[in-house]
Parts: structure tokens; sequence; C-alpha cells
């Protein structure tokens, strides 16, 4: 069966106040100077040696900066910044700092029917975050 066939079964399928009650996560890492990715500019020949043609650089590397932050219906978890690799203990502790103040002040006591969605990204599927 097809992922879209999937999502539209009547097996599958949530109402909207359903959706409301997932809780979706996600990290990302963002290089701030010396991406490694190649980068294209489109520019007049006049405009070769304009300053907004160029990328800076440093000789260090630049500096990164990696963040997690949570979602569910129309409100938005913390901002998390973090350093280093997100491995399982560090997306454990990411989610035990984060998650239960979010939940509190998102679903009501009368609500607990929430449900955290995760993408199986290898820190949310290691051996010590399925403990």
């Amino acid at each position: 069966m097809l992922a879209a066939e999937w999502t539209t079964s009547n097996d599958h399928q949530y109402r909207s106040n359903e959706w409301d009650n997932v809780i979706w996560s996600d990290e990302t890492h963002v290089e701030v100077f010396n991406r490694k990715n190649r980068t294209l500019v489109r520019r007049l020949k006049s405009e070769n040696n304009e300053p907004f043609n160029s990328i800076p650089r440093v000789q260090s590397g630049g500096g990164t900066a990696s963040v997690w932050r949570c979602m569910s219906g129309g409100a938005r978890g913390p901002l998390v910044i973090y350093t280093g690799k997100m491995d399982g203990s560090a997306y454990i502790k990411t989610i035990q700092d984060a998650l239960p103040m979010f939940i509190e002040n998102t679903f009501d006591a009368v609500n607990d029917n929430w449900i955290s969605m995760q993408d199986n990204a290898p820190s949310h599927t290691s051996k010590y975050s399925m403990k």
C-alpha cells in the first residue's frame, strides 16, 4: 500500500481535532560560515566584484548552530539550542527537559491523549532512546 493510500484510508484517517493532539519534533544543524556545499551566483558581467556576490569565509570554521523544537496544532514548543551531536542520550535529555512543560502548557488536564511523533532519525531509534 502506498503512503498516500495509507493516510487516506478509513483505518488511519484523523479528524482535524485529532491532528491537534500530535506533537511533532525535529532537530537541525546549521553551518554559519564555510559551508561545504557548492554555492552558485548569477550576476551580470559588470557586477563581478560587487560585495553581494561573495560569501564571507573564516579560517577557523565559522561555527555551527544546532536546535530542536516541537509543535502541535497551533502551539510551538521551546527552541532548544544544544552543542555536539544529537545521539540517543542527548535526545532523551532534550525530551525530558523540554517536552513536559510544553505538554503542560498546551494540553488541558482532561486531554492526556497526545501522541509524540518522531522521524526515525538514528538518535530517536538508538538502543538508549528505546529503553
